[in-house]
Protein backbone atom coordinates (compact mmCIF):
# COMPACT_ATOMS: atom_id res chain seq x y z
CA UNK A 1 0.00 0.00 0.00
CA UNK A 2 2.71 2.49 0.98
CA UNK A 3 4.78 1.60 -2.11
CA UNK A 4 1.86 2.26 -4.46
CA UNK A 5 1.09 5.53 -2.68
CA UNK A 6 4.74 6.55 -2.91
CA UNK A 7 4.86 5.93 -6.67
CA UNK A 8 1.67 7.87 -7.26
CA UNK A 9 2.83 10.72 -5.05
CA UNK A 10 5.99 11.05 -7.16
CA UNK A 11 3.80 11.39 -10.23
CA UNK A 12 1.73 14.06 -8.46
CA UNK A 13 4.90 15.88 -7.42
CA UNK A 14 6.31 15.84 -10.95
CA UNK A 15 2.93 17.05 -12.17
CA UNK A 16 3.36 20.24 -10.16
CA UNK A 17 1.91 19.70 -6.69
CA UNK A 18 2.70 22.98 -4.96
CA UNK A 19 3.78 23.45 -1.38
CA UNK A 20 1.21 25.40 0.58
CA UNK A 21 1.36 27.52 3.71
CA UNK A 22 0.58 25.17 6.57
CA UNK A 23 -1.96 26.20 9.18
CA UNK A 24 -1.71 24.19 12.44
CA UNK A 25 -4.87 22.28 13.34
CA UNK A 26 -6.31 22.93 9.92
CA UNK A 27 -7.94 19.53 9.35
CA UNK A 28 -11.58 19.89 8.41
CA UNK A 29 -14.13 17.20 7.70
CA UNK A 30 -17.66 16.79 6.49
CA UNK A 31 -20.05 13.90 6.18
CA UNK A 32 -20.51 12.42 2.72
CA UNK A 33 -23.10 9.98 4.05
CA UNK A 34 -26.88 10.08 4.07
CA UNK A 35 -29.64 10.16 6.67
CA UNK A 36 -29.85 6.36 6.26
CA UNK A 37 -26.32 5.83 7.71
CA UNK A 38 -26.31 3.37 10.61
CA UNK A 39 -23.46 5.13 12.47
CA UNK A 40 -23.42 8.86 11.65
CA UNK A 41 -20.14 10.58 12.53
CA UNK A 42 -20.15 13.27 15.21
CA UNK A 43 -16.41 14.00 15.49
CA UNK A 44 -13.08 13.39 13.73
CA UNK A 45 -9.69 14.13 15.32
CA UNK A 46 -6.42 13.88 13.41
CA UNK A 47 -3.00 13.64 15.06
CA UNK A 48 -0.61 15.20 14.33
CA UNK A 49 -2.28 18.11 12.57
CA UNK A 50 -0.82 19.04 10.17
CA UNK A 51 0.40 15.61 9.06
CA UNK A 52 4.15 15.12 8.99
CA UNK A 53 5.78 13.62 5.93
CA UNK A 54 7.50 10.33 6.79
CA UNK A 55 5.29 9.75 9.86
CA UNK A 56 1.92 8.15 10.50
CA UNK A 57 -1.28 10.14 10.86
CA UNK A 58 -3.91 8.79 13.25
CA UNK A 59 -7.62 9.46 12.83
CA UNK A 60 -10.06 9.02 15.74
CA UNK A 61 -13.63 8.84 14.46
CA UNK A 62 -16.67 8.97 16.78
CA UNK A 63 -20.11 7.83 15.65
CA UNK A 64 -23.39 6.65 17.15
CA UNK A 65 -24.58 3.28 15.85
CA UNK A 66 -28.18 2.13 15.70
CA UNK A 67 -27.22 -1.52 15.11
CA UNK A 68 -24.82 -4.24 16.22
CA UNK A 69 -21.84 -4.36 13.85
CA UNK A 70 -20.32 -7.81 13.43
CA UNK A 71 -18.19 -7.09 10.36
CA UNK A 72 -17.80 -4.90 7.32
CA UNK A 73 -15.18 -2.93 5.46
CA UNK A 74 -13.57 0.49 5.48
CA UNK A 75 -12.41 1.96 2.17
CA UNK A 76 -9.92 4.84 2.24
CA UNK A 77 -9.28 6.96 -0.84
CA UNK A 78 -6.60 9.69 -0.78
CA UNK A 79 -6.35 12.52 -3.30
CA UNK A 80 -3.68 15.15 -3.95
CA UNK A 81 -4.65 18.01 -6.27
CA UNK A 82 -7.74 16.03 -7.24
CA UNK A 83 -5.72 12.99 -8.36
CA UNK A 84 -6.46 9.74 -6.53
CA UNK A 85 -3.17 8.44 -5.13
CA UNK A 86 -4.45 5.68 -2.84
CA UNK A 87 -7.34 3.31 -2.42
CA UNK A 88 -7.21 0.72 0.34
CA UNK A 89 -9.99 -1.46 1.72
CA UNK A 90 -9.62 -3.37 4.98
CA UNK A 91 -11.76 -5.18 7.52
CA UNK A 92 -13.65 -2.82 9.81
CA UNK A 93 -13.11 -5.07 12.84
CA UNK A 94 -9.33 -4.66 12.51
CA UNK A 95 -9.53 -0.99 13.57
CA UNK A 96 -8.42 -0.11 17.07
CA UNK A 97 -11.34 0.52 19.34
CA UNK A 98 -13.99 -1.78 20.67
CA UNK A 99 -13.67 -4.46 17.98
CA UNK A 100 -16.52 -6.71 16.85
CA UNK A 101 -19.22 -7.29 17.64
CA UNK A 102 -19.89 -3.65 18.47
CA UNK A 103 -23.31 -3.09 20.09
CA UNK A 104 -25.50 -0.08 19.31
CA UNK A 105 -24.26 3.14 20.92
CA UNK A 106 -21.43 5.67 20.73
CA UNK A 107 -18.12 4.30 19.44
CA UNK A 108 -14.71 5.82 18.78
CA UNK A 109 -12.37 3.94 16.46
CA UNK A 110 -8.79 4.73 15.59
CA UNK A 111 -6.90 4.06 12.39
CA UNK A 112 -3.50 5.11 11.09
CA UNK A 113 -2.29 6.19 7.66
CA UNK A 114 1.44 6.39 6.81
CA UNK A 115 2.66 9.45 4.91
CA UNK A 116 5.58 8.26 2.74
CA UNK A 117 8.82 10.26 2.91
CA UNK A 118 8.55 11.25 -0.77
CA UNK A 119 5.13 12.88 -0.34
CA UNK A 120 5.16 16.51 -1.50
CA UNK A 121 3.95 19.10 1.03
CA UNK A 122 0.41 20.22 0.33
CA UNK A 123 -3.27 19.50 0.73
CA UNK A 124 -4.65 15.96 0.98
CA UNK A 125 -8.28 14.92 0.77
CA UNK A 126 -9.16 11.60 2.40
CA UNK A 127 -12.49 9.89 1.84
CA UNK A 128 -13.38 7.13 4.30
CA UNK A 129 -16.42 4.97 3.53
CA UNK A 130 -17.55 2.33 6.04
CA UNK A 131 -20.13 -0.39 5.43
CA UNK A 132 -21.44 -3.08 7.76
CA UNK A 133 -21.61 -6.86 7.44
CA UNK A 134 -24.64 -6.48 5.13
CA UNK A 135 -22.90 -3.86 2.97
CA UNK A 136 -25.25 -1.20 4.36
CA UNK A 137 -23.72 2.26 4.85
CA UNK A 138 -22.40 2.98 8.33
CA UNK A 139 -20.90 6.36 7.47
CA UNK A 140 -18.78 8.35 5.06
CA UNK A 141 -16.46 11.28 5.76
CA UNK A 142 -14.31 13.53 3.62
CA UNK A 143 -11.35 15.05 5.49
CA UNK A 144 -9.08 17.76 4.10
CA UNK A 145 -5.72 18.38 5.73
CA UNK A 146 -2.18 19.56 5.15
CA UNK A 147 1.04 17.52 5.14
CA UNK A 148 4.41 19.13 5.74
CA UNK A 149 8.02 18.31 6.66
Amino acid sequence: MARALAILLVVACIGGAAALRVVPNSMSWKSCGTSADHCPVSNVIMSPDPGIIGKEITFNVTCKSDETVTGGTSTNQAYIDGIQVLQHTFQLCSLQGEGCPAPPGVHTTSGGMPVPAITPPGTVQLKITNVDQNKAALNCIMATFEVTH
